[in-house]
């Protein structure tokens, strides 16, 4: 067996970047415009097909090629250093480098006063060794000219001003603002647009991050009254459809209306939702306008404008991602995967599984992201299930802004970077190149250390890249786009719902402006579902609800509370199998019980004949002691005492009939205690005329299952659709992965994840009559059905016809 450090280090050491790890001086090219012998890993593209994006004349594709890239900061470091940086990113087999996302007040030190030099130098230097540039614009930033002069700061709830000193300190819907970042981001346009150094553009920098999407100041307010005016046309329709009869709250004109905070009790959760849509709206307005003025310049200096991204957050819920790709018509969404922090500041995740993971991070909680954002990118792809995309930073080390900042477990650099991989990513990125000894960001690590010697996990990064080598020298298909082996599943995930429950959570405290501390937290929800179905090697796509469901045989909504026209008609259409969660068209617009009671007039209520006639929110933890009994045709033939699972967080009563129609299908799970034997789950497969169809059936569960309890009914929907898992395999609950064991599938390839930090992980592959796995890449070559401790195998899928 491989010391997990030792061997990875040496590997990289030994195989990938000789001359890196044994030196660190410079490589000055000979001839400033000749590059450097770069490592082969560059010149690697597993496939030139692009996206088939809706692009325009005046658009270049972005493609599905690895890249690898690092987020570097010029302007923090000495110009007599930057050489000797380019030389060894590239020597590390570095393709992109991000740049100056931050850096308006040098490149505009004053009011329509330009100083270039920074990102002209900058960008050739990386140039002279072959570094593409991803050219970020640095609106995040602005500086205190901006400030001083104009009235750009946001307010939040508390109705304080964001000051001056920090980042994202501004108002989406402040004019001035509008103005002042179109025209840098024109200039820089004008600037580098066509420059062949520069590969693409980032819009801003991690929109919605610290709670600024939500901004209460005085031009927020009158743009709000006039999209309220838009919506329901008369204060009187607003009045009357916001039911604002209630607490005698009704406006005389919508000059009255103020953003919902502050409040003496608990504002009006319509028109607190209303706000929600708006602030999502100013932030895809804003960020459209940076988009178009991007090619605006191209079309005028008639060039092909490179392709543009933006650097999305994990969970990040204030803005709608669907409808950004859908109104900005960006080129392809990356994302900042932080795989330790990003668990940590969880709310809703127990504390045993942060510290089980605290150094690995959880299994399923990446993997989701990625699926997510490139369900996102699908929306850019014609509302197909995939697009292009990518993650902008990673860490290889300790970060500064969770509550604890742990290393990272030997090895898990490495697997964090497959995941990536595994998952379609075009390009993995870390951040950053060196980590900076003054300001916030100074306990964050980089690839390299402040005293510019390579940090602990750099030789992971380089282990990773010599694995994708191997993968291209054993001629392995990575295709990350290819339709025969799609998944036959999809998630759906409905920005709008996380945005109902925040307003009426039925839980928690409301604070000024919103509920906090609610239990029907709608991330977990969906990762408890999503993490079912990799438990049991199930692939799955997460789409939004506008994704085109024809390529898939079953679909799973863990909750969508407001079903609307677009998707009720899609589901009508639907000749799948179809499981929906709790509070799924428990609403209509703006936000009021339906006429009838739920589920609301549409689709669902179409296809299952179905009545909710009460809801209940639930402590965690179980700690009423109600269940839910799953019954023989689910249970299979585990010990029926094994499949009892606890309720908490949200129960719904639930009559498996409406207006004489019965529900065709055996009620499979009734509660235990607390209204015991009554449904907890209604089942209607509708009759079909044809022999040859499978008839379509539709589920709803009336409780918070968590994933023990959902696994037995995945099993039981995907085999009745002929659903295999990635091993080629009938599903089983017996073939549990557990805690730590993961598969992903791209292309060829079969990645297996170990997330466990402290054991070796058994693998039982099976060879079915289709398929056998042939062993590439893993760090016990003597051991093929074992993982290493945080370690990744990966499998060429070989076919056995």
């Amino acid at each position: 067996m491989v010391n997990a450090l030792g061997g990875l280090l040496g590997l990289a050491c030994a195989v990938v970047v000789l001359h890196f790890c044994s030196s660190t001086n410079a490589i000055e090219p000979s001839n400033p415009t000749q590059v450097p012998k770069q490592h082969a890993f560059s010149s690697y593209v597993n496939t030139t097909a692009t996206y088939t994006q809706d692009v325009d004349d005046v658009r270049t594709p972005w493609t599905e090629k690895i890249r690898f890239l690092v987020d570097y900061y010029p302007s923090q470091w000495p110009r007599e250093m930057w050489a000797r940086d380019a030389s060894r990113m590239a020597n590390a087999s570095i393709t992109h480098v991000r740049i100056s996302e931050f850096d308006w007040a040098l490149l505009e030190p004053s009011e329509g006063n330009y100083d270039w030099s920074l990102l002209d130098d900058s960008i050739e230097v990386l140039a002279q060794y072959g570094l593409k540039v991803i050219l970020g614009t640095p609106t995040c930033t602005p500086p205190m000219w901006v400030v001083r002069k104009y009235d750009i700061l946001g307010v939040n709830d508390e109705m304080h001003v964001r000051r001056f000193g920090s980042r994202r300190h501004y108002s989406f819907s402040s004019p001035d603002y509008l103005a002042l970042s179109k025209g840098i981001v024109r200039a820089m346009a004008e600037r580098y647009g066509d420059n062949e150094n520069v590969d693409a553009w980032q819009l801003d920098n991690e929109f919605g991050n610290t709670r600024t999407t939500r901004t209460y100041d005085q031009h927020a307010t009158r743009k709000f009254r006039q999209w309220l005016q838009d919506k329901y046309g008369t204060i009187e329709e607003l009045n009357n459809r916001q039911g604002r009869v209630f607490w005698s709250s009704q406006y005389d004109t919508f000059d009255d209306i103020l953003p919902p905070t502050l409040e003496n009790e608990e504002s009006s959760p319509a028109l607190r939702l209303d706000w929600f849509h708006f602030s999502s709206d100013q932030l895809i307005s804003f960020s459209a306008e940076q988009a178009e003025t991007v090619r605006e310049v191209a079309r005028e200096q008639g060039y092909k404008a490179k392709p543009i991204t933006t650097n999305f957050m994990c969970f990040e819920f204030s803005f709608d991602h669907y409808k950004f790709m859908q109104e900005t018509g960006i080129d392809f969404a990356t994302w900042d995967s932080y795989p330790l922090g990003n668990g940590d500041v969880l709310e809703w995740a127990p504390e045993h599984e942060k510290l089980l993971y605290a150094r690995t991070g959880r299994p399923d909680h990446q993997a989701l992201q990625h699926s997510f954002f490139r369900g996102v990118a699908g929306v850019r792809n014609g509302n197909q299930p995939y697009g292009p995309w990518g993650v902008m930073e990673s860490p290889l080390g300790p970060v500064n802004w969770a509550p604890a900042n742990p290393s990272p477990a030997p090895g898990i650099v490495r697997l964090w970077l497959h995941d990536m991989t595994a998952h379609g990513s075009s390009l993995n990125g870390i951040f950053r190149w060196r980590q900076v000894p003054y300001g916030q960001e100074q306990m964050h690590s980089g690839m390299l250390r402040p005293d510019d010697e390579p940090d602990f996990a750099f030789g992971e990064h380089q282990a990773a890249v010599s694995d994708i080598e191997q993968l291209h020298r054993a001629k392995v298909n990575l295709a990350a786009n290819n339709a025969k082996h799609a998944p036959k599943i999809a998630m759906i995930f409905d920005y709008p719902s996380h945005w109902f429950i925040e307003a009426q959570p039925q839980s928690g405290r409301y604070v000024r402006s919103t509920y906090v501390d609610y239990t029907f937290q709608y991330p977990e929800l969906f990762s408890n579902w999503f993490s079912a179905l990799r438990r049991l090697a199930l692939d799955v796509d997460v789409i939004g609800p506008t994704t085109n469901l024809s390529s898939y045989d079953l679909v799973l909504i863990p909750t969508m509370v407001n079903i609307t026209t677009e998707m009720n008609a899609a589901l009508a259409e639907f000749k799948g199998d179809v499981i929906v969660g709790p509070r799924t068209s428990s609403k209509v617009d703006p936000l009021s019980i339906p006429d009838g009671l739920a589920p609301a007039q549409g689709a669902l209520r179409d296809r299952l004949p179905l009545k909710v006639t009460r809801s209940e929110s639930l402590h965690r933890n179980g700690g009423l002691g109600d269940k839910v009994r799953l019954h023989s045709d689910l249970c299979g033939s585990q010990d029926p005492d094994q499949c009892v699972y606890p309720v908490e967080v949200w129960s719904e009563w639930l009559e498996c009939e409406r207006e004489g129609k019965k529900a065709v299908e055996f009620v499979s799970a009734t509660y235990e205690g607390y209204r015991d034997g009554k449904p907890a789950m209604c089942s209607h497969i509708e009759e079909s005329n044809d022999p040859h169809v499978v008839e379509r059936r539709t589920t709803y569960l009336g409780w918070y299952a968590k994933q023990d309890a959902l696994m037995p009914i995945f099993v039981h929907a995907a085999k009745r659709r002929g659903i295999k898992t990635l091993l080629g395999q009938e599903p089983n609950v017996y073939h549990d992965l557990g805690k730590h064991v993961r598969f992903a599938r791209r292309g060829d390839a079969l990645f297996a994840f170990n997330y466990d930090d402290k054991n070796e992980a058994d693998l039982v592959l099976p060879r079915t009559k289709d398929m056998h796995f042939q062993l590439l890449v893993g760090h016990m070559p003597d051991h093929e059905h074992k993982i290493a401790k945080s370690g990744v195998n990966i499998y060429r899928i070989a076919s056995n016809k």
